[in-house]
């Protein structure tokens, strides 16, 4: 059976070519892939770059993907803190544990994998902050109750 892709290829652009087997590699059929790799060979195309064009590639959608994951960290509103910090008191630290350690220790996990913090530093360290005096609040709350 003939490749499908094998007129189509022959229609495009050394450029266009070299882009399809690098750059845009993820996004074409791998029939599609085998086809332009051989009008490439076919033309006699110099591939000798083709390698570090597919490490630039690669890692251009590496920043991009990071850029995205800095896009998912959020900011704790200031409100939910100090609401944090006022219900943590009544709850008698339980809450302060529970917001604290989500605000720690959240994570989420991209697309390429990778895993990062849902909430950005600063959020982290209120949370650190709050999980610490909730840890207090729960103590002083049992030493009472035990005296």
């Amino acid at each position: 059976m003939e490749n499908e892709f094998k007129e189509v290829m022959s229609e495009r652009s050394d450029k266009e070519l070299i882009k399809i087997v690098t750059n845009e590699r993820d996004s074409y059929n791998p029939i599609a892939i085998k086809a332009a790799e051989s009008e490439i060979d076919k033309r006699n195309i110099d591939t000798s770059k083709l390698q570090e064009i597919r490490e630039n590639a690669l890692k251009e959608k590496q920043l991009i993907d990071s850029k995205k994951d800095l896009e998912f960290c959020k900011q704790i509103s200031r409100f939910w803190v100090y609401f944090g910090y006022v219900v943590l008191l009544f709850t008698g630290g339980i809450y302060g544990i529970i917001a604290g350690n989500k605000y720690l220790y959240s994570k989420r996990k991209t697309e390429s994998g990778n895993d990062f913090f849902l909430y950005n530093k600063s959020s982290r360290e209120e949370g650190k902050v709050m999980l610490i005096f909730g840890y207090i609040v729960l103590g002083i709350h049992i030493i009472t109750r035990i005296i």
